[in-house]
């Protein structure tokens, strides 16, 4: 092959339609500052705002915030359109804490660069004396950690009278969709177990509760005791939305999806509905905890745009699961 010809291959392959959809046709998350540092903070808590944009040509999708251990996150919205922004308020507890502080959080997006974008938080802690608690809660939290979404998760927490003062529990306010609590009286006025108990449920995504137990003391007549988990599901499917090019609308498209297992347990696809009845489906399997969807004859027109994929299963939580196409138009963007 000559210099020329192999010149020409290249320009061709530069200017093909698949690769401006890959380079152009894409979200991109980013942040006017990604590191926020505080200096001697004396207090129990800071909060900041971080300015989260899209530098892409299509819009970015959030997903999920994965706050890290002792913060809480709060987005002001999870769609953005290209050019657009969001704020990002981030709360980080200090109290019980001293020293160098860093905890990351991550911004979790269809971006395909940077689908986990960190958000990081550094600083110093003020080491300060303060007075011992009159009721000491063994443990102050409760972080779970990730948890399936048909797991049930059975965790203690004490509180004792540190002093000759005693006390009663009057009331516990929580989330009774979500936990059962018992209150087990271990020293009258001295001491108390209350055994927590999640229930198992499907919604998915980083959690941060709050337990607030009240009592008849009155310095500390309420104890707030902070819970934090991740509930995922086994079955994951990637991509998690299927993009077509409207710019192709007269090409049939074919499109593939993996579907696997995080705990590696056995399962089947039972079936893959779609829309269109000329779509054609096929399913072939990668190993024993996972399978490849192959999806045929695709025609993106704008019909089909945010239409569902349904993969019915045979898992016992996890039965069906949905995907959507999404019909972008490549051409408006450049």
């Amino acid at each position: 092959m000559s210099m020329k010809s192999g010149l020409i291959i290249v320009m061709l392959i530069l200017a093909s339609p698949v690769t401006l959809i890959l380079a152009e046709d894409v979200p991109e998350i980013s942040c006017n500052n990604a590191e926020y540092r505080f200096e001697d903070v004396p207090a129990n808590r800071i909060k900041h705002t971080f300015r989260l944009l899209n530098k892409g040509r299509a819009e970015l999708k959030i997903s999920d915030i994965r706050a890290c251990c002792g913060s809480m996150a709060k987005i002001d919205k999870k769609n953005i359109v290209p050019g657009g922004e969001a704020q990002l308020e981030l709360e980080l507890f200090l109290e019980g804490r001293s020293g160098e502080i860093k905890k990351t959080c991550y911004v979790i997006s269809n971006d395909p660069k940077q689908p986990y974008f960190p958000i990081l938080i550094t600083g110093n802690v003020e080491i300060t004396k303060k007075a011992p608690s009159l009721i000491v809660t063994d443990p102050d939290e409760l972080d779970l950690g990730m948890i399936r979404n048909d797991a049930s998760i059975t965790r203690h927490v004490r509180l004792v009278a540190s002093t000759n003062v005693n006390f009663n529990i009057s009331d516990i306010i929580h989330d009774k969709a979500k936990y059962d609590l018992t209150v087990t009286t271990q020293a009258v006025g001295r001491a108390y177990d209350i055994l927590f108990a999640m229930k198992p449920f499907c919604a998915d995504g980083a959690k941060d509760d709050l337990l607030i137990v009240h009592t008849d003391l009155p310095a500390m007549k309420e104890i707030k005791i902070p819970v934090r988990y991740y509930i995922f599901k086994d079955l994951v499917v990637v991509p998690g939305e299927v993009l077509l090019s409207s710019d192709l609308k007269n090409t049939p498209l074919i499109r593939y999806m993996s579907v696997k297992s995080r705990t590696r347990q056995k399962f089947k696809i039972l079936e893959v509905k779609t829309l269109d009845p000329k779509i054609t489906t096929s399913v072939t399997e990668m190993g024993d905890f996972g399978y490849r969807i192959e999806l045929g004859n695709i025609m993106p027109f704008a019909e089909i745009n945010s239409s569902m994929i349904i993969i019915k299963t045979n898992h016992n939580i996890d039965r069906e699961l949905s995907v959507p196409f999404r019909v972008v138009n490549v051409s408006s963007n450049r």
